[in-house]
């Protein structure tokens, strides 16, 4: 096994969660640097972000082990969720969204088959940011036709589009205060 430690450039806006490192990631020690990672590494840069200083990067299982693709424990999901939620809150990560891609990071924080998953966002809540459930890179290179490539790629970048928007505080929803009406007889201390 070996293991590959998640990117974390100095201030990330956007965190991608994927699977599990490649061959290619392990050799190199950097997660998201394969075939995969460099067509996802495109799309950021079409939409406007960095991918070397804008985005961290990380993987439910850390470890490359020997084989391609390879398929985490239910275990390995439920404690890879309460990692990433633990860098987040001590600070090692500090986006400002979270994409994860694929079906096995996306059940971290989401269930179902990954077709249902797609698109789903959770709002932020204490110390975490909003996340995204993505398809994976793979499945966009994996389509099975032109069409389906094209739907794939159309699918992927609206949900990192939107996590970007987040990132960048656009699109963040607003809460309205009332008004203060000073209250006859009330003192605030």
């Amino acid at each position: 096994m070996t293991f590959v430690p998640p990117w974390i450039p100095p201030h990330p806006i956007l965190l991608f969660v994927g699977q599990s490192p490649a061959k290619e990631e392990a050799r190199l020690g950097r997660p998201f640097i394969g075939t995969d990672g460099q067509q996802l590494r495109k799309w950021v840069t079409q939409l406007g972000l960095d991918p070397d200083t804008d985005c961290a990067y990380t993987n439910v299982v850390q470890e490359y082990r020997g084989t391609f693709n390879y398929t985490p424990t239910s275990m390995e999901i439920k404690e890879a969720g309460k990692r990433i939620r633990g860098e987040v809150a001590r600070g090692l990560f500090s986006p400002r969204a979270v994409v994860l891609l694929g079906a096995y990071a996306a059940r971290t924080s989401f269930k179902g088959r990954m077709g249902r998953m797609h698109g789903q966002m959770k709002p932020g809540a204490l110390l975490f940011p909003p996340v995204f459930a993505c398809w994976h890179p793979g499945a966009y290179r994996n389509a099975i036709s032109p069409e389906a490539t094209r739907s794939k790629e159309a699918d992927i970048l609206e949900v990192i589009g939107k996590a970007i928007k987040i990132a960048r505080g656009e699109g963040v929803p607003t809460v309205e205060l009332p008004e203060y009406e000073e209250k006859e007889g009330v003192k605030l201390t």
